[in-house]
């Protein structure tokens, strides 16, 4: 599990209260700048105008903010199941593109959203340059950062393999599980 489930639980229940209460509160001015227009009160509305529609832009600004967060928090999950599943800890992005139907830019904002949100703590994304980029998991259960790779030889058919220290891979030939 790499998804810290304590703050996605928070920011989940954060995103889906402002989003109903700023939206309420965009609505209620919206609603009060109509209805002094609809009754012809121009006089008052020039004079304390502009506070109204300074509020109503800064509620709608709120509104807007905490429906983005919560599709990001929704992602999350997403992302959790796929980091899950993973058997060598590495996920090229063209995986992350296909499993999730949306752009590499868009995932590399996700994550670095979802990192500064400390939702996933035991990631990193590696550029690889043209514009390539992957995911190394860290180990989770131990706190440890394992970044190195070793090559190791299937016992079943003798193939070199690289895996990354502290995880199991599949022998890319045989199908036969590795271990470091």
């Amino acid at each position: 599990m790499y998804l810290n489930k304590v703050r996605y639980y928070v920011l989940k229940v954060i995103a889906f209260f402002g989003t109903y209460f700023w939206g309420i509160m965009s609505f209620i001015f919206i609603f009060a700048i109509c209805i002094s227009l609809i009754q012809g009160e121009y006089d008052e509305l020039l004079e304390n105008g502009e506070n109204y529609f300074t509020l109503t832009a800064i509620f709608t600004a709120t509104y807007i903010v905490h429906i983005l967060l919560g599709k990001k928090i929704a992602r999350a999950t997403i992302y959790n199941s796929l980091f899950s599943n993973d058997p060598d800890g590495i996920i090229q992005m063209q995986v992350l593109e296909r499993a999730m139907g949306i752009e590499r830019s868009e995932i590399l904002k996700d994550m670095e959203t979802l990192h500064k949100l400390k939702l996933f703590e035991h990631m990193r994304v590696e550029m690889l340059g043209q514009g390539d980029a992957r995911i190394v998991l860290t180990n989770a259960a131990v706190g440890e950062r394992r970044t190195t790779e070793k090559i190791v030889y299937c016992r079943n058919c003798g193939a070199k393999n690289s895996i990354r220290t502290g995880f199991v891979k599949s022998c890319s030939y045989c199908g036969s599980q590795l271990y470091e």
